[in-house]
């Protein structure tokens, strides 16, 4: 049964805002960031250099000190049961009376130059409860300097509780006399004042040997190296925070540059159709690698069923494929998708005319010569209308590299005056309709980038039809804008686009473990 329109309307509007939650929702791609990241390593080694750079310099220059530590142990009382808590406490009294004024004034009269405002900015205690040690710090542009007063002041401390120790002393034997004074006048208890006069004796004997549970376990000592500045400890530190501010900076200003969100966005601004999105492109120490795999491999594989789709029955020998801007990968997508048609059975024709930047003889290993700018040669001799069909002859007999696909590469590129293509395309059209004329059923066309470059539309008008290559992540929206323009005021024909840099969907159970290698044993160039 056929619906009706007013069930077709009600279905797409209950399809349109999971269509619309579908393109705005894109996957995250790590990778993106990163090639965010190596676009802008100018702006961030512009940031890490200087700001490192800055800081070893500052501490380089910056007056050296020195750090030296008395330490001090805190004894336990073995007749009592000691309590941690206790303890904690009465450490972290201790702590805080090291850094007194009192103590700090009558360590400054022992030694020469200093006050109590120095000691109180250069003089720090801490504390190790787990090993109740008592830490005194000194800081000094001296290293025998910083000893003395870390010394000079766990001296007076030990000093002044040592004081506190015998003033308590006094104060109870004091005490004990009083009462037994208040005794012998009244009838006593005998054994109560034998209690006292033991007490009385044990105080005597405590203020013979007078000492506080604090005491000097280990006397500072002259350090052997700065405490501060440490110029590598510093410049490493600022390295990893100014890299960490680059890569902030880097990353708001990609934000402050407009990308197309996707391959149906990118659709949408060109008003091309995407023929497929093919993923992040692979290289192995600055090569292009010489293989496709997996959603690679299935992506061009997609790719020239799309492409065979959309040109249909009408015979387009030629085939131009160029990108908007440079580092798009356009060399690399006409080598594998020459890969693809010739595996798909189609007799394949390479031919590159990037004269600016040509790359594609790396994926095969060819040389550059003979190659493209040979046959502009042979086509400019105006006295010999064979040399044309002779050039061509000679370089596609050496330019086969597997079954059904052959490499034509850019040639001797030290002519300069073969950089324009001539100077109405009236040779390069001479090559390409003398190579459409060998039987392939595809010639693929390597050209410069579109916008910007003469080369690029000469070579537009001159073949049948152009596939444009994207990378999302490297074109702006503005490049977009210009590279329509320049195909509507230039009417060329554009069969589609090419979205490169796109994360993968596929589902591994879908995609095989095959991969494409050139069978260079099968060619003529194998025994070379």
């Amino acid at each position: 049964m056929t619906p009706s329109g007013k069930e077709v309307t009600e279905v797409e509007a209950r399809r349109a805002p999971v269509e619309s939650i579908a393109a705005d929702d894109e996957p995250l791609e790590l990778a993106r960031y990163g090639r965010a990241l190596k676009r802008n390593w100018l702006l961030i080694l512009a940031i890490v250099v200087p700001l490192t750079a800055l800081v070893l310099v500052f501490s380089l220059l910056i007056p050296k000190s020195y750090r030296a530590t008395a330490r001090l142990v805190l004894a336990q009382n073995a007749g009592a049961f000691p309590s941690s808590d206790v303890e904690t406490r009465q450490l972290a009294t201790l702590q805080t009376l090291v850094t007194t004024r009192s103590v700090l004034a009558t360590a400054a009269s022992k030694l020469r130059g200093e006050s109590v405002t120095t000691l109180e900015r250069n003089v720090k205690a801490s504390v190790d409860p787990n090993a109740n040690i008592l830490d005194i710090s000194a800081t000094n542009r001296v290293p025998h300097g910083a000893a003395t007063t870390a010394n000079a002041v766990a001296e007076t401390f030990l000093a002044q509780q040592r004081d506190v120790a015998q003033n308590q002393l006094a104060l109870d034997r004091a005490n004990v006399v009083r009462m037994l004074r208040r005794l012998r006048g009244t009838p006593a208890n005998v054994a109560e004042l034998r209690a006292l006069q033991a007490r009385l004796s044990e105080i005597g004997v405590e203020q013979a040997s007078a000492t506080s549970d604090l005491q000097l376990a280990e006397p500072a000592i002259p350090p052997a190296s700065p405490f501060s500045p440490r110029p590598i400890r510093n410049a490493v530190f600022a390295f990893f925070a100014a890299t960490f501010l680059a890569v902030l900076a880097a990353l708001a200003r990609e934000n402050l540059v407009r990308r197309p969100a996707g391959p149906r966005e990118l659709s949408r601004l060109l008003q091309v159709p995407i023929l497929s999105s093919i993923p992040s492109a692979r290289a192995t120490r600055g090569r292009p690698l010489r293989r496709a795999r997996g959603s690679e491999l299935e992506a061009y594989d997609a790719l020239t069923a799309a492409l065979e789709f959309q040109l249909g029955n009408v015979a387009h020998d030629s085939l131009l494929v160029a990108s908007a801007v440079p580092g798009e990968g356009a060399s690399e997508v006409t080598a594998r998708l020459g890969e693809a048609l010739a595996e798909a059975g189609r007799s394949t024709l390479l031919v590159d005319a990037n004269l600016r930047r040509p790359k594609l003889h790396e994926f095969f290993d060819l040389p550059t010569a003979p190659g493209f700018l040979d046959l502009l040669g042979a086509a400019q001799a105006p006295s010999d209308t064979g040399a044309l069909a002779a050039a061509a002859d000679r370089i596609l007999a050496e330019s086969r590299v597997a079954d059904r696909l052959s490499v034509i590469p850019i040639g001797d590129a030290s002519s300069r005056r073969l950089r324009r293509l001539g100077r109405d395309g009236a040779e390069a059209s001479a090559v390409l309709r003398e190579v459409s004329q060998r039987g392939y059923d595809y010639v693929l066309v390597d050209g410069p980038p579109l916008l910007g470059m003469v080369e690029a539309q000469i070579l537009a008008q001159l073949v049948d039809a152009v596939l444009v290559v994207a990378r999302i992540d490297h074109l702006t929206v503005d490049n977009v804008h210009d590279l329509r323009d320049a195909l509507d005021r230039s009417e060329i024909d554009t069969v589609g686009v090419v979205a490169v840099g796109v994360q993968s969907t596929s589902f591994p159970y879908y995609l095989d473990s095959r991969d494409r290698t050139l069978a260079l044993e099968d060619s003529p160039r194998a025994g070379r």
